[in-house]
């Protein structure tokens, strides 16, 4: 056991008499139990600052408003670009043009641990497409905010059989669970 140490307080300042204070109870103490506590003590700083740093670099996210540009079924053109529509769902919420339903069945936050700008670092909308004729679900995909892309990965050709090539997911509401998204592609009568 170590010598322990008198503290005076008479000739130290408030300050200097906590740390003697603190250095006496540390001396008394068994240097098992010192450096068990020690290791304590480190490992919970160390877990606060990853802590604190994680939450750091987390991003307060800012919610995009209702669209107010919203289409539906109606064809239009952009740029040179076919598109069938755009559309809003809420979760579980479908949209059909009586050949052809899409459905939203959910939304995901971001992955704060994915590398910035990758697939799961951004809001993702995941989407089933059926086809109307006999409910049979033709796929489903799930896609991030600001992407576009053509569904024949995930849909093969049936999907292009029904006048949809590909899709653009425009926003994702978080907090009001829905998604802003276009699809391109042409009429079934303009094949």
């Amino acid at each position: 056991m170590s010598p322990r140490i008198p503290v005076s307080s008479g000739s130290f300042s408030e300050n200097e008499s906590v740390w003697l204070s603190a250095i006496e109870v540390f001396s008394s103490m068994p240097p098992q139990l010192t450096l068990r506590k020690m290791r304590c003590i480190a490992s919970t700083l160390v877990l606060s600052l990853i802590l604190q740093g994680s939450c750091m670099l987390m991003q307060k996210r800012v919610e995009p408003s209702y669209p107010t540009n919203v289409s539906g079924w109606q064809a239009y053109v952009r740029q040179g670009v076919k598109f069938r529509g755009s559309f809003v769902l809420k979760k579980n919420e479908t949209t059909s043009d009586g050949n052809i339903q899409i459905k939203l069945t959910d939304v995901s936050p971001p992955d704060s641990m994915a590398e910035p700008g990758s697939h799961n670092s951004r809001p993702r909308a995941h989407l089933q497409f059926t086809r109307v004729a006999d409910q049979n679900v033709i796929c489903e995909g799930t896609y991030a905010e600001d992407e576009g892309r053509t569904l024949a990965a995930d849909c093969g050709d049936t999907i292009e059989s029904l006048g949809i090539i590909g899709i653009g997911i425009r926003a994702i509401n978080l907090k009001e669970k829905w998604v802003f998204f276009e699809l391109t592609g042409y009429g079934i009568h303009e094949k």
